[in-house]
């Protein structure tokens, strides 16, 4: 069953939140969905339901924190599903058992309402339209430091907290008069052995520094299953969870700012995770003891994934869809074959399947491809790369000067640039300095040069030193070589 994600529990942003939300949806494919991770509250104004669905003894809980709409911390709730139910309130009661008059059914109804004056502030909580708890806050209910700072803040936004939160199945606004409104899902549906999970970010590493793509993934039964995270850094990096610790991703992230990644989970004797971005394979690795730093990876990825969140702190995710494989490629981009003189070609012959990988070059022996060699089939004539093939006009090799450690002091005659294979000569740009390297050196490209040995300038004088103390150096040998000599010839006169 679909869940219609289309609730806001200000009225007030009530129509607002539809108008975006259908915006959105006609802006991105039709297939896409908003990437949600927290939602909008004002519960002075409307108090929140939500719906669980666990059992004592499960050692289940339900965790939703507030939050000012400056980000700044509100508050929170935790109600736990242990041998009897029990609630804490954040900066105010520690883990504490609520009373027997809960509701024996499994499926209930909590609602959380705040009501909030210039002396105090007012919590309750209802299970099932039973009042539970209610308590005006203050140093003498409030056992916990901080309450009249964190509960003064106006609530604004909400998000129920993964992973620690297994209790929640669903939330909406507690309308009046209204029992069938809506529910909106915590958990988001998928069966990733079958179906892998597409997510669209829109940021680039340059500019996104902190920004994260964080996916967690549970059982049926919302048991932990592990999770993805991609740090859009520089560099960037990811991170398997119960798996890896943050590694560089081995291959270069395709420069576009749009990104669309695609998680795949494979089961059988071994567990393959891949990462995809734009069509291009990023990882690709068997969970192992090899591969795993975490000795608990079996138990966790050997799980099926059934359900996924996105993480409060995901802050790069806009929309996610499953994966279902589309057509073949038919043919090569429209724009990459119209002009003659620029066209890309390939010698693989269309049709191709996707994630089928083809090479491309320029069909005008004068242009040379300055973009990605080789493309990945996504569908029709879309295709994933690092940067985009285009056909530029080769220019002849040449260098366009001296190497930079040598220009502060070495000089030349020579106008740069100058064609490759060009002899330069060099020389000393210091007075009193002599160059004791090749006074020739040959272009090969840029600021590249072959040489005989490396040209080096050294003060006049030095050279002088060094010459005097050689020659010294070689008169001490000849004068001790003399002296030998002369030892042993007058030696072998003694034995005769």
């Amino acid at each position: 069953m679909e869940i219609n994600t289309q609730i806001r529990l200000s009225s007030s942003s009530y129509v607002l939140y539809l108008l975006l939300l259908l915006q959105s949806r006609s802006a991105s494919s039709g297939d896409w969905k908003a990437a949600q991770r927290y939602d909008e509250a004002d519960l002075e104004e409307t108090p929140l339901e939500f719906r669980t669905n666990s059992t004592l003894g499960s050692k289940a809980v339900s965790l939703v924190r507030f939050f000012h709409i400056e980000g700044s911390f509100a508050g929170g709730i935790y109600i736990y599903f242990d041998s009897d139910f029990y609630y804490s309130i954040e900066n105010c009661i520690p883990r504490t058992k609520l009373p027997a008059n809960i509701s024996s059914t499994t499926d209930k109804i909590w609602k959380v309402s705040l009501n909030r004056t210039s002396e105090n502030v007012t919590l309750q909580i209802d299970c099932d339209q039973a009042n539970v708890v209610t308590i005006s806050m203050s140093d003498t209910t409030c056992s916990l430091n901080g309450w009249s700072t964190i509960w003064s803040r106006k609530i604004a936004r909400f998000y129920f907290v993964s992973p620690t939160d297994t209790a929640t199945v669903y939330y909406r606004p507690s309308l009046q008069g209204d029992a069938a409104a809506n529910w909106t899902a915590v958990d988001l549906k998928i069966d990733l052995q079958t179906t892998p999970l597409e997510i669209k970010t829109n940021v680039t590493t340059s500019t996104s520094e902190g920004s994260s793509v964080i996916v967690i993934f549970y059982t049926s039964q919302r048991k932990s299953a592990g999770g993805i995270t991609i740090q859009l850094t520089s560099p960037p990096k990811y991170m398997i969870r119960s798996c890896t610790s943050y590694i560089d991703f081995p291959t270069v992230l395709p420069t576009a700012g749009e990104k669309v990644w695609r998680i795949t989970k494979t089961n059988g004797t071994d567990i393959r995770l891949q990462i995809r971005c734009n069509g291009l394979e990023m990882v690709n690795v068997i969970p192992s003891n090899s591969t795993c730093s975490d000795g608990g990876w079996s138990e966790i990825w050997r799980k099926d994934i059934e359900i996924f969140r996105f993480s409060f702190k995901d802050t790069a995710s806009e929309f996610y869809r499953p994966y279902i494989i589309p057509g073949p490629c038919s043919g090569l981009k429209a724009e990459w074959t119209r002009n003659e003189t620029t066209r890309i070609v390939t010698s693989t012959p269309f049709p191709v399947d996707p994630d089928t990988v083809i090479p491309v070059t320029c069909s005008n022996s004068d242009f040379y491809n300055k973009g990605s060699q080789e493309v990945v089939c996504i569908t029709g004539t879309e295709f994933g790369y690092i940067d985009e093939p285009k056909c530029v006009e080769r220019v002849p090799e040449a260098c366009s000067g001296l190497k930079t450690e040598w220009t502060d002091q070495l000089t030349t005659a020579a106008k740069f640039p100058v064609p490759s294979g060009t002899v330069v000569e060099v020389t000393c740009s210091r007075p009193g300095h002599i160059n004791t390297g090749a006074g020739k050196v040959k272009c090969v490209t840029g600021t590249r040069f072959t040489f005989t040995s490396e040209p080096s300038c050294y003060p006049l004088v030095l050279q002088v030193l060094v010459l005097i103390l050689e020659y010294r150096e070689v008169q001490y040998w000849c004068t001790n070589y003399s002296v030998l000599v002369r030892q042993t010839e007058v030696a072998l006169r003694s034995k005769r």
